[in-house]
């Protein structure tokens, strides 16, 4: 994750020099190669430095890929691309984990990341002959008014940390709670298919709806939601508030994903989701480390008590700074 907070910013300069297709092809270009190498990793130590090159390969991708979303896009219909494109990804993220358990258990570990290898090349093939929006040329970096990134930027970091929280720490508390490994991955796998067959619909809704209402419905829900995942212990009640969780934070990605492209000047959208991906990314690193100690030290339940508590604040923090216009 350090690598990769480090790169975004950069890599968006980049791009907005030279396009969006460059940084793409750069970066998919070395994603088989990457999983070769984890295929043949007899290590820890050879896994995590392998982890360390996945974010420098993995910056270049998501920002230039991001960006493009966005440029491809009418601002009329913004929020349903961002929906989309955020569709794709919670798809993968909650497919890869099972599809990845089956080729374990009947072709090994070392097999599966080949084939994550030669998947990977057909993507290139089509990236390469794909046409993007903007090419770039752009010599300068643009000023940005780093005041205006204040606010989307705490909800960012904020739902980007207690996402983090929930598939990084809740399969170790659900264990504790006494769920069996079956209980725990269906629970997980329940927020995140919920997230990717909402995010298209409420991204399209974030166009429609003024920005100002629904990101405080969502932020004050998810900290009641939060709270209640704290002192819960019937797993058919988790289920239910995790899937509420995952609606509920369909509109932060849209939302936020949109007051960025309304940040970044033409000459520097690159730049800003540069900047919007280092925040994301900050966030979903910082939270669960934080919340781990919380469990170790206090109790598991505090690293949901502490999300319930953030979301809070960034509710009324929201309240009085989103602009009232726009309500």
């Amino acid at each position: 994750m350090v690598p990769y907070v480090l790169l975004a910013v950069p890599v968006g300069i980049m791009s907005d020099r030279y396009g969006r297709k460059l940084p793409l092809i750069i970066g998919m270009s070395f994603v088989p190669v990457l999983f070769a190498l984890y295929s043949w990793a007899g290590s820890v130590s050879w896994v995590l430095i392998l982890r360390l090159g996945q974010g420098v390969i993995e910056a270049p991708i998501w920002v230039a890929g991001e960006t493009s979303i966005v440029e491809l896009s009418s601002r009329e219909e913004r929020g349903k691309a961002l929906g989309m494109f955020g569709s794709s990804w919670a798809t993968g993220f909650a497919a890869g984990p099972l599809i990845g358990g089956f080729l374990y258990t009947f072709i090994s570990a070392g097999n599966s990341f080949l084939i994550c290898a030669v998947i990977s090349i057909p993507a290139i093939v089509l990236l390469g002959t794909a046409r993007f929006s903007k090419t770039g040329s752009y010599t300068s970096i643009p000023k940005i008014d780093f005041r205006k990134i204040l606010l989307p930027g705490l909800i960012a970091f904020t739902y980007a940390g207690v996402i983090g929280v929930i598939i990084t720490l809740f399969p170790p508390y659900g264990r504790e709670l006494g769920m069996t490994e079956a209980v725990v991955g269906g629970l997980v796998t329940i927020f995140s298919m919920t997230r990717a067959i909402f995010l298209t619909p409420i991204g399209h809704l974030v166009d429609k709806i003024k920005r100002r209402k629904i990101t405080l419905v969502s932020l004050s829900g998810s900290a009641i939601g939060f709270a209640a995942l704290g002192f819960v212990v019937n797993f058919v009640l988790i289920g239910l508030i995790l899937g509420i969780l995952a609606i509920l934070g369909c509109v932060l990605y849209p939302i936020t994903g949109t007051m960025f492209s309304d940040i970044g000047s033409e000459r520097g959208m690159g730049y800003a989701f540069g900047i919007y991906n280092a925040i994301w990314m900050g966030g979903w690193g910082l939270f669960p480390s934080i919340g781990g100690r919380l469990a170790d030290v206090v109790s598991s339940s505090a690293p949901y008590l502490m999300c319930a508590g953030v979301l809070f604040f960034i509710a009324v923090f929201s309240w009085f700074l989103m602009d009232r216009s726009k309500s």
